[in-house]
């Protein structure tokens, strides 16, 4: 596939990398040329990435890790993973929809990517009315670190419960 976007050569970090939509988006990425480091709790099929990592986005200290081992200069981040809450519990569903997210912006991508690069969030459609929402989302993405995003998340709900309903929260924070 001839590359329209140039990605030739680019270094692209992929969440969410083994499945669904990170999977795609890794696999085109390599067709227009890109060293794709694919970012996912499993391992990543596709073929022609430079580097799997295995990092569980639940996990601060996790993707630290992961962030040691990727090149200091990144061009293209894009934010994939997700998780629905169907069978996580309601910190690790926000977490790896939103707080992951947050970290990695604040600690990694702002001092890895020149001017010029690109930086992707997939939400989805669960974040399309962040407005009517934002008198409860509006703590959450103004808290400055991962500790403060969780003891603001910790108020909505019981860590305890499935994270459906936390799923709709981190994707309203994400669109906001």
């Amino acid at each position: 596939m001839k590359s329209y976007f140039g990605y030739s050569n680019k270094v692209c970090v992929v969440t969410g990398a083994s499945s669904g939509v990170g999977k795609a988006v890794c696999g085109m990425l390599v067709d227009m040329g890109a060293k794709v480091y694919a970012l996912s709790r499993t391992p990543c099929s596709v073929s022609g990435i430079e580097m799997f990592v295995e990092t569980d986005l639940s996990n601060r200290e996790s993707i630290d890790k992961a962030f040691q081992a990727l090149p200091e200069k990144i061009d293209c981040f894009f934010g994939v993973a997700g998780l629905s809450g169907i069978k996580s519990d309601f910190i690790t569903t926000f977490n790896v929809n939103y707080t992951a997210n947050k970290h990695i912006t604040q600690n990694y991508l702002g001092k890895r990517m020149p001017k010029g690069s690109g930086i992707v969030f997939v939400t989805s459609a669960a974040g399309s009315e962040w407005q009517a929402f934002s008198n409860v989302t509006q703590e959450i993405v103004g808290a400055d670190d991962w500790d403060a995003v969780e003891e603001a998340i910790s108020e909505l709900g019981d860590n305890e419960t499935p994270g459906t309903i936390e799923y709709f929260f981190s994707k309203l924070s994400m669109t906001e």
